[in-house]
């Protein structure tokens, strides 16, 4: 039964102990010839929602950790099968796969590097005049010094471990130094790492001026060796060997007093 107000009210009896029967009347609202919910309902449908959005508060970190963990995976196992190409003992092949496009145009390049280096040598010895500090640029120089002194050719950032290449196809990793005439005797040079492929230590030593004094070359036995030997902290731990340590393994390559190579 159907009232004018569109409420929908149904019959129906219930016995009662003692009283006979009585008609027990229901009311229910409508909303045009549908139904409207209970409050009851109401309040299921609300929990439903709620649950539905929590889940998808806590679905969406986990996705998105789930996303940079793949890309965090996909990164290691890169960087894994860079390593084990570059940790390949050196020869033609293993050469032309570790530093294919990443070994600079020897003939073409040093001669643009050269006009850079002297711009930047001048910068260094103004600022060093001016403030009394290094400007931080002997790495950069020595590698362009040993690269154009023992006919080097300069790798590029992207080869780990080593700064050059020699003609033998020997990686090479490059350290420089200037000698100040204040400069403190236990002056070290920088850190080797062991961990890093690369078959000899080139120590380019220089004067005030940037100009190279002596290039001494180690062998990766020999300076292995001295870095793992017991009785220095720094030397252990630091991969830091002294100049004057590191001239003792190693053989001078070049001298500005003969202006020749001493052997490669």
């Amino acid at each position: 039964m159907r009232s004018s107000k569109g409420l929908r009210v149904t019959q129906c009896y219930a016995s009662s102990a003692g009283s006979g029967i009585w008609p027990n009347i229901h009311i229910q609202p409508t909303f045009g010839s549908l139904p409207l919910p209970s409050s009851a309902d109401v309040r299921r449908s609300w929990r439903l929602r709620r649950q539905e959005s929590r889940c998808r508060l806590r679905r969406a970190p986990c996705a998105v950790a789930t996303r940079r963990n793949k890309e965090l995976d996909r990164a290691t196992v890169n960087r894994t099968i860079k390593l084990r190409l570059l940790a390949r003992p050196p020869g033609p092949v293993s050469t032309a796969i570790m530093c294919k496009d990443e070994i600079m145009n020897h003939s073409k390049n040093m001669d643009a590097l050269r006009s850079v280096i002297e711009q930047v040598k001048g910068l260094a010895r103004q600022y060093r005049e001016l403030t009394g500090k290094p400007l931080g640029i002997t790495g950069e120089v020595g590698e362009f010094h040993a690269a154009k002194l023992l006919n080097l050719r300069l790798a590029n950032a992207r080869c780990p471990g080593y700064d050059a290449v020699g003609s033998d196809d020997r990686r090479i990793q490059i350290k420089a130094r200037c000698i100040l005439p204040d400069s403190k005797p236990g002056q070290r040079v920088g850190q080797i790492k062991l961990d890093h492929p690369w078959d000899s230590v080139a120590l380019v030593l220089m004067d005030e001026e940037f100009e190279p004094i002596a290039i001494y070359e180690a062998k990766r036995a020999e300076v292995e060796k001295a870095i793992t030997a017991p009785g220095s902290k720094a030397r252990n731990e630091r991969g830091a060997l002294s100049v004057s340590k590191f001239k003792s393994i190693a053989r001078p390559v070049w001298e500005r007093e003969s202006g020749t190579m001493g052997g490669t």
